[in-house]
């Protein structure tokens, strides 16, 4: 009875924070050599994507309270290509970072989240520094408007957008029957349809906005000194879930990189870009998720 409760509030809960819960995970993603955007000397930019993530949820004794301790590790890798000047250079940057999550259920309708989450950010070609370290969090609340669907918002300062903004959150969450939606603004719209009686199968379609904000040391991209690299992508098109065991499912998102950032910035704030063309993508995952059938 008491593992039950514990699994109880802790879906409860996460259905508050900007995604499904996932107790561990890794993820891989892939964007092909595109044209450089608005540049006249043919040079192109090719980027992977590394991520590992395990999350570990912890029900307080007066059972009204989620604490989630986390932990990733992520790295992009950019390749920047001109044949015309025999030109093939890289550059990797990495960003590990610690979460901690706590979620109170205040009562039967409203459900409170805070969030911090130190981490850093760098390509650690240099002696590391404060430059080095971002501190993200965010605020916020969630009311239940019925058993099928959930509103809230509140704050989040992040670097989604490239650079850390402290931005206002919106979200709405739906799911009755065989359906699944749930809304991020400004990180994600997220649609899938439960397919086959058994729902080991899960169908959707997903907008998703994310991005980072690195110290740089060092770039081969520019002849001048850097500071910062802002990262940015948004993606669209379809997912694919499907449930291998009770707890481990394998993921799949493709289709259009509809905007990626990769934008260097100097102490002075001067710019120099390298945001690429439009391009397909692919998103490879598995991770391992709580038993949807313990919940009740």
């Amino acid at each position: 009875m008491k593992y039950l409760l514990s699994v109880s509030l802790v879906f409860f809960a996460t259905q508050v924070l900007a995604q499904k819960m996932k107790l561990a995970g890794v993820e891989y993603v892939n964007y092909p050599k595109v044209k450089v955007k608005d540049d006249g000397e043919d040079f192109e930019v090719a980027f992977q994507e590394f991520l590992v993530y395990a999350n570990y949820p912890k029900v307080l004794k007066n059972k009204k309270t989620v604490l989630i301790n986390g932990f990733s590790y992520a790295f992009v890798k950019s390749q920047l290509y001109n044949d015309n000047l025999s030109i093939d250079n890289s550059e990797i940057f990495h960003r590990i970072a610690y979460t901690i999550t706590a979620i109170h259920r205040w009562d039967e309708d409203w459900t409170l989240s805070a969030r911090l989450a130190p981490t850093l950010a760098s390509d650690f070609e240099e002696k590391f520094s404060k430059d080095d370290f971002i501190l993200q969090g965010s605020l916020l609340a969630v009311k239940n408007l019925n058993q099928y669907k959930k509103f809230g918002g509140g704050l989040i300062y992040t670097t989604r957008l490239g650079k850390p903004f402290l931005l206002p959150a919106v979200q709405y969450y739906y799911e009755k029957d065989k359906h699944y939606f749930h809304a991020f603004f400004p990180a994600f719209i997220d649609y899938a349809y439960h397919a086959g009686a058994k729902e080991k199968l899960d169908l959707g379609f997903r907008i998703g906005i994310n991005g980072s904000n690195f110290n740089v040391g060092q770039s081969t991209y520019t002849n001048a000194e850097v500071d910062r690299l802002n990262y940015v992508r948004v993606n669209i098109g379809p997912t694919i879930t499907y449930k291998l065991t009770k707890m481990l499912q394998l993921e799949a998102f493709g289709g259009l990189n509809a905007k990626r950032i990769y934008k260097f910035e100097d102490a002075q704030g001067n710019t120099f870009d390298f945001d690429s063309e439009r391009s397909p993508f692919i998103n490879i995952g598995l991770t391992v998720v709580p038993d949807r059938k313990r919940k009740n």
